[in-house]
């Protein structure tokens, strides 16, 4: 699995610094236009409402999986985001489409995750990738889940959040256009989307705050249907192939 180097900020992190400066500010007006969309993520109305009722919870006393949660996925969401702005150009139609839903519901979850980092007086990001709020909460906790530690392996291993795209990936994408960037994109997106479950679902389990539980537990539906949808995609040219082969 590969990583983004650490040393010097990659084109791509240079990149994000000024997409986000101006659609973060804006993330929370911006709606998902599920209407439109060709592959569609759960219905998701209720529990954004709840994170909104609960907003006045996020009170300045935050704990460290709340903080590392919330500074890590917004970087995780990040790359996603930058991900689905190559795809409106770079795409087919339906992936375009997909593409930009996705981004919108991402930048709306940074907003989220920003708004709670500066009213706790947090920095925005961790400042490293080895997610040590994971690994230290699940020390504490005294379970043993064998996926969480082969995670929390990875990413000392790695030293970033496992399925981060490289730059040299991140490159490699830059030049396909249309089926090819299409296949390309959803593998990577993929394997993005596995690294943000794992990390959702273990801040559902273990964040001190419940609206940062809420959020986490809204995440985790929503790339669940999102990983489904995508691997179906990248599965169906050889169910169509298998398909053609049998009627001839």
């Amino acid at each position: 699995m590969a990583s983004t180097p650490s040393s010097d900020r990659p084109p791509w992190r240079q990149a994000a610094g000024l997409i986000l400066m101006c659609l973060v500010v804006g993330a929370c007006l911006m709606a998902a236009d599920a209407a439109s969309l060709q592959w569609t993520a759960p219905p998701t109305a209720r529990v954004g409402a709840s994170i909104g009722e609960h907003r006045a919870s996020a009170t300045p006393s935050p704990g460290p999986v709340s903080v590392g949660f919330a500074q890590d996925m917004s970087v995780h969401h990040e790359q996603a985001v930058l991900l689905s702005r190559m795809a409106e150009g770079q795409a087919t139609p339906p992936v375009q489409v997909w593409a930009r839903g996705l981004a919108n519901m991402q930048l709306k979850e940074i907003g989220h995750m920003q708004g709670w980092l500066m009213l706790w007086n947090e920095p925005a990001t961790s400042g490293s990738a080895s997610m040590s709020w994971m690994a230290d909460a699940y020390r504490r906790s005294g379970q043993r889940h064998e996926h969480y530690e082969r995670f929390i392996s990875l990413c000392g291993s790695l030293g970033t959040m496992p399925g981060q795209v490289s730059s040299q990936e991140f490159e490699r994408l830059s030049r396909l256009r249309g089926a090819d960037f299409d296949r390309l994109f959803l593998q990577l997106m993929v394997r993005h989307h596995e690294s943000a479950l794992t990390m959702a679902q273990f801040a559902h389990e273990h964040a001190e705050h419940e609206v940062v539980r809420q959020l986490a537990a809204l995440i985790v539906a929503e790339q669940r249907q999102e990983w489904m949808t995508m691997t179906s995609a990248l599965h169906q040219p050889r169910r169509d192939q298998a398909q053609s082969q049998r009627s001839r």
